[in-house]
């Protein structure tokens, strides 16, 4: 019966995915209804239905599915549809003064846009190529980084002191000179300062050694160059754009963690060795299998499953006294984990995401496990904090979108710029994990806020 609630509520998120009339098609609401298609809808009906693709996952030598009752499953279920509907009516609450019914905007071009997204983006890179320069440094330069990607991400290498590990997290918002730059450079078809920054940015993403991050460049890239070129209320279908995502999406969850891998093998044996090993791990790999669909699909799924799990433990110990919500003290716990160690004389309280990834490893540091955003608010006050996260994100997705609409006409960097805002805002929609979140996003953010602050100031009303 579970698995039917699943399919349904699957069936009702496709259906708001392809027919739902909306001007752009990807909006803050596609943005949730694919993150919860991916990590709860598909989770949902796989776990409940197909037990033999549940064993597989990654976190099955932690704990078992089926360990949690009848009760657990329909109450999660409850919470995730609890979060969609008041997501929805939260996004359509308009935040902001709202407009006199005789006054109409007037149409004003972003004076000097050329020169202030051009000084803009150069920036950022020169900023962030420095940073980044700066942190290869620690571990003995760009050489030793590009080759130990993989070991330096699971910590098997680090540097001599850790004292500017922090650095790693200022240069993240590389991508946005790229963002800033490429529909105006796309139109004028002048591309020195475009291509400098993306070289930048891919090799600061690359040295990240996560998928995510660089699928979302990938991601935004192509969507923010269609929604440039068709400004519809439904989704036509790019069989070409389809077809592009379909790919980037499966060689970033399935062939690149393993790539990175086999490039630490390249001092000892050179590329043969790089692609010898890279075959055989995709080959081998009961984690990343690309030598059949079955595989294929089973190391996506392996890349999707913990935010639904995490919802079905939160629940659990929740309902058994192991974890007390923190409630309206969350919000500060939230910023006390955000700011610096150094600026505090007290001991930081543990994060959620500390408190989920022991639940479910039984190991305290062994590995981190963000909870995703309903496992989140479940953590922190139940039900109501469902109810209040989904309304507080469904408004906070309308004044983005509010922002796109009043910028699309006057401003030429908006589509790609836009995307990528969205890509934010997904991160933290259904992420959860919000003190990491936001240090990661940090210099991002205020990007964000300098480049629509000073849109905004090109705006006035007739």
């Amino acid at each position: 019966m579970i698995g039917l609630l699943y399919l349904l509520f699957t069936m009702i998120l496709i259906i708001s995915i392809i027919f739902r009339k909306r001007t752009p098609f990807v909006d803050p609401r596609f943005m949730i209804d694919m993150g919860l298609l991916v990590y709860y809808a598909i989770p949902g009906i796989v776990y409940t239905c197909f037990e033999e693709y549940g064993s597989r996952s990654k976190y099955a030598i932690f704990i078992n599915f089926n360990v949690f009752s009848n009760e657990i499953l329909y109450y999660a279920y409850l919470c995730i549809i609890i979060f969609y509907v008041s997501f929805i009516i939260g996004s359509q609450i308009k935040l902001g003064k709202r407009k006199k019914d005789n006054e109409i905007d007037c149409v004003v071009q972003f004076k000097n846009e050329r020169r202030f997204t051009k000084r803009l983006s150069l920036s950022i890179s020169i900023i962030c190529l420095v940073l980044f320069l700066l942190y290869c440094s620690l571990f003995g330069g760009l050489t030793t980084v590009m080759l130990n990607i993989a070991n330096i991400r699971e910590g098997l290498i680090q540097t001599e002191t850790g004292t500017y590990d922090f650095i790693n997290k200022l240069y993240n918002c590389a991508p946005f000179a790229v963002y800033l730059l490429i529909d105006r450079c796309r139109k004028e078809k002048r591309y020195s300062i475009l291509v400098y920054s993306l070289i930048v940015s891919l090799l600061i993403l690359i040295s990240n050694g996560g998928r995510g991050i660089l699928l979302t460049f990938f991601l935004t890239l192509i969507i923010g160059d269609y929604i440039r070129k068709t400004d519809v209320d439904h989704l036509r279908y790019n069989y070409v754009k389809v077809l592009q995502i379909f790919g980037i999406v499966i060689f970033m969850l399935v062939m690149y963690r393993p790539l990175l891998v086999a490039l630490g093998s390249f001092q000892g044996g050179g590329f043969t060795q790089v692609y010898s090993d890279y075959i055989d791990y995709l080959m081998s790999s009961s984690r990343y299998d690309a030598s059949s669909l079955d595989g294929i699909f089973s190391s996506i799924f392996q890349s999707t499953t913990h935010y639904f799990l995490s919802l079905h433990v939160s629940i659990f110990k929740v309902a058994t006294d192991e974890y007390t919500p923190r409630y309206f003290l969350e919000p500060i716990c939230i910023l006390m984990n955000i700011i610096p160690s150094k600026l505090l004389d007290i001991s930081k309280p543990l994060t959620l995401t500390y408190y989920n990834s022991f639940f479910i490893a039984g190991v305290p540091g062994l590995i981190q496990i963000p909870s995703g955003v309903v496992g989140e608010a479940f953590y922190s006050g139940g039900v109501f904090f469902v109810c209040l996260y989904g309304f507080m994100i469904g408004m906070i997705g309308r004044k983005i979108l509010n922002i796109y609409h009043s910028m699309k006409k006057r401003v030429v960097f908006i589509p790609t710029f836009y995307v990528g805002v969205l890509f934010v805002y997904f991160h933290f929609a259904i992420g959860g994990d919000y003190a990491s979140q936001f240090v990661k996003d940090f210099t991002s953010l205020l990007i964000i806020f300098l480049v629509v602050n000073r849109t905004a100031r090109t705006m006035k009303r007739c």
